[in-house]
């Protein structure tokens, strides 16, 4: 299997202060599947990224980089019972300047859903990666881990609820921020082209930097039509 995609950040808002921040990132990789069983594969995936700043600093303020990931895992479909992928490695990330220092660390990428019943599904999912920065560290180290919970309490009434904690180091060692967000929704449908939902979100982070410290909650009213 082959992947091949990219995109473009743009900072519309702030262009004096903040363009420095556009760039550009084309990933390209290959993923080779090995059938253990009729619904089991073992995999080995590999992802090259390209990082271009399109106003970064030549010489050895650039933030510049190349991103490798080399990963093994399983993928399995057990039919209304259980699927998922799960897949472990290392990445590399190799910075333009040699100024900045070269990153090797783990890698994951894990997706796993279980249905005990057919209206009702949890899903957990769990990633370790790198992210560029907004500001003056080399790059993030990401660590995440999120479970959710769908269902339907009767052919109108479905809920949704997810948790999620995120772990960000801003390398080389300059903050560490947690955050925790939690989000839970109520949908009834009043007809079968009409659906009204309730929702809410908290989000709050603590950071290594007591100045950067917030909590937000915001309750939302959805009304959702289709034709």
């Amino acid at each position: 299997q082959v992947n091949l995609n990219g995109w473009s950040w743009r900072q519309q808002t702030r262009r004096d202060l903040l363009r420095r921040r556009d760039r550009d990132r084309i990933n390209a990789g290959l993923t080779f599947f090995y059938r253990v069983m009729p619904k089991t594969s073992l995999l080995f995936e590999f992802v090259r990224g390209s990082i271009e700043y399109l106003h970064d600093p030549s010489g050895r303020q650039s933030l510049n980089s190349v991103e490798q990931r080399y990963l093994l895992g399983v993928t399995w479909d057990i039919t209304g019972l259980t699927r998922g992928t799960v897949k472990v490695g290392s990445v590399e990330k190799d910075f333009e300047a040699d100024s900045r220092q070269r990153f090797n660390g783990l890698s994951w990428d894990v997706a796993i859903q279980w249905a005990p019943l057919s209206y009702s599904h949890f899903q957990l999912t769990t990633f370790a990666a790198t992210q560029e920065p907004f500001g003056l560290s080399n790059f993030i180290d990401e660590r995440s881990v999120g479970l959710s919970w769908l269902h339907a309490w009767s052919d109108r009434v479905d809920s949704q609820v997810r948790g999620q904690f995120i772990r960000e180091d801003y390398e080389p060692n300059i903050r560490r921020d947690k955050t925790w967000l939690l989000t839970t929704q109520l949908n009834y449908a009043i007809q079968r082209l009409w659906q009204v939902g309730f929702k809410f979100d908290h989000q709050q982070r603590n950071s290594s930097n007591e100045r950067l410290d917030f909590s937000r909650r915001i309750f939302s009213l959805l009304i959702k039509s289709s034709f």
